[in-house]
């Protein structure tokens, strides 16, 4: 059975600010949105590209600023709402680096699951570098809090106009010392603007109690853009 991702409806120039309104089946607006469900501040964090929910949502672009808040349906079969808000800055035609983002949302998935994102980015010649912290508030297992907090560090080189190298190191706070660490090594050549191969190698280290988190990985995708 095929689930449809997104379909909303948009409607720009109805706020100020060059804003818009938007309703329908999207993805929750928070942290960066970049395509790793699988990295800890995305499948940790809450908002990744396999939970799209129902909802309405508003923002504003004024300038080199964006800011979004939305209201979704949340749990399937409880009565609660899930809320969020995002909100960056892209600047441009900096000294020594061609820009920086900065920016960072708050998701509010229940009365007992809370996530906060500061997130950034930046170019440095041929490197272009990522970052992002989640704070984690997860009181939702009545046994015990789960705190925890995940961080997401990138650095991508870009080797040739047809080539970008990858590294990236992610840990994953948890309670009880069940921290996580990944490694991640790939390539991404570009056979043109709407085929892209990624190769990654991935060292995964997890509390001796979860073998199954604790293993190394060759994962090969194939992106297509359209």
């Amino acid at each position: 059975m095929a689930t449809t991702r997104e379909v909303f409806g948009l409607r720009r120039g109805v706020l100020p600010l060059d804003g818009y309104v938007k309703a329908g089946r999207f993805f929750t607006p928070f942290g960066l949105e970049f395509h790793d469900d699988e990295a800890f501040v995305r499948s940790n964090g809450g908002a990744t590209f396999q939970n799209s929910d129902e909802g309405a949502e508003i923002g504003i672009m004024p300038g080199p600023f964006f800011v979004a808040a939305s209201v979704t349906d949340g749990t399937e079969g409880d009565t609660d709402v899930q809320t969020a808000i995002n909100a960056y800055a892209v600047i441009d035609d900096l000294p020594v680096v061609r820009n920086v983002l900065a920016g960072a949302s708050y998701l509010r998935q229940s009365s007992d699951r809370y996530a906060a994102a500061w997130y950034a980015g930046t170019n440095l010649w041929h490197f272009t570098m990522l970052g992002e912290f989640i704070l984690i508030d997860d009181r939702s297992d009545t046994s015990a809090a789960n705190d925890q907090f995940a961080s997401y560090a990138e650095v991508d080189y870009l080797a040739f106009d047809w080539l970008n190298v990858r590294g990236i190191f992610e840990f994953l706070k948890v309670s009880n010392d069940r921290n996580r660490t990944r490694y991640v090594i790939g390539v991404e050549p570009f056979v043109d603007v709407f085929l892209q191969p990624r190769l990654q190698y991935r060292i995964n280290n997890a509390p001796g109690s979860e073998p199954d988190l604790n293993n190394t990985e060759l994962v090969f995708e194939l992106h297509l853009w359209f």
